[in-house]
């Protein structure tokens, strides 16, 4: 693949080239992650939303279990799975 180019706009957003889309996997709406090796050279790949939203749910909790409510949740897990 040659060398592809994009500009970077004033609020720091820039447009990956079409082929790059392509060859990630990724259109409208999709996460990418940038991560820079050892030699600086930069990686940009698709997010994982599986893998992400353990990220977004983690804000959504407003305070830690306790061991009463996690043995709670077990039980009822064992119940409706006993049911099926």
């Amino acid at each position: 693949m040659d060398m592809l180019a994009s500009k970077i706009t004033s609020k720091g957003q820039v447009t990956i080239p079409l082929e790059l889309r392509k060859l990630l996997g990724i259109s409208s709406g999709d996460k990418v992650a940038f991560s820079e090796t050892e030699d600086g050279n930069v990686i940009v790949r698709k997010l994982d939303e599986k893998k992400s939203l353990a990220g977004r749910l983690a804000n959504k909790i407003s305070k830690p279990a306790t061991d009463e409510a996690i043995e709670s949740a077990i039980r009822s897990g064992w119940r409706a799975n006993a049911s099926n």
